[in-house]
């Protein structure tokens, strides 16, 4: 059996080895009938070698890989899914942080249209202002401030509370004698409603400086209107009583009754500025439902 060193392998009709060309699809073939052909002339013949009955070998130009026919249709599927597939194929572009497989890098990219981008800008902005809103303090606005014209009939309350107080409470000093009446209770609780007035119209005017300063809140109507109602109340019925059962005449019993007189007509007043204040508070809160 001829080998390798015993024959050399660049003699022959043909230029180049004559084991193959790698250039050469047919190598294989005119090698194995050389050889063939030759053995058969001058040697014995041999035991054919697997490399013998390779099937033909096709050469990829591009990078001189081997593959052979049956592998020719899955490199252009792997070459297919590679290109879909790809993590790099849209790096450095616009489009690089997307997912590649279902986009080409030559479409138009998938944004909002105008009017979807207004519409969202325009919701987040005003929940943002709500949010703002609901966080600040309430806004002081004109509207809210407290009314003068209720500060007005609060202060004349107040001073109908102090004439009336303090006319009763200085008749029995000035005069020099007890209250000339043939009861007094009437007059005492005059006293005692004159005093709740003052405190209830003071505690208004203080409560208007708070509100006008540090924007406080209003107060509760309904409790408001039921104590100015019942201030009303008892206060008509306490001067009536005293006008009708209890008369003094003028400059009697030593100036006293000038003073009894003079705190009936505060008592008068007060009556008429409660009863103001208790149907303002109504109107008001029927008002307010509207």
């Amino acid at each position: 059996m001829n080998t390798p060193i015993d024959t050399n392998a660049w003699s022959g009709p043909t230029s180049g080895p004559r084991y193959g060309n790698a250039y050469e699809d047919n190598t294989s073939t005119s090698l194995v009938t050389e050889q063939h052909s030759t053995q058969t002339d001058s040697h014995p013949q041999r035991m054919p070698s697997p490399g013998d009955y390779r099937p033909p070998i096709v050469w990829n130009e591009s990078n001189k890989t081997e593959s052979g026919p049956d592998t020719v249709h899955h490199q252009e599927t792997v070459h297919t899914s590679y290109e879909t597939s790809n993590a790099y194929q849209y790096a450095g572009t616009r489009l690089g942080n997307q997912d590649p497989t279902p986009y080409n890098a030559y479409a138009p990219t998938h944004t909002p249209t105008p009017q979807v981008a207004e519409t969202a800008a325009a919701e987040t902005a005003a929940t943002t202002a709500a949010a703002t809103e609901a966080a600040l303090p309430p806004k002081w606005e004109e509207k809210r401030k407290p009314s003068k014209a209720r500060l007005l009939l609060r202060f004349l309350q107040f001073l109908g509370a102090v004439g009336s107080l303090g006319f009763a409470a200085g008749a029995s000093p000035f005069a020099g004698i007890s209250p000339p009446l043939a009861s007094v209770a009437c007059f005492y609780f005059l006293f005692a409603v004159a005093i709740v007035s003052f405190l209830w119209a003071g505690f208004h005017l203080g409560h208007y400086v708070y509100r006008r300063l540090a924007h406080g809140a209003k107060m509760n109507r309904p409790a408001m209107t039921g104590l100015d109602t019942l201030l009303a109340i008892l206060w008509g019925v306490g001067v009536i009583v005293e006008v009708t059962k209890y008369p003094c005449p003028p400059g009697g019993f030593n100036h006293w009754c000038d003073f009894y007189n003079v705190s009936i007509f505060w008592g008068f007043l007060s009556f008429a500025l409660f009863i103001a204040a208790a149907v303002w508070d109504v109107v008001g809160a029927c008002l307010s439902r509207k």
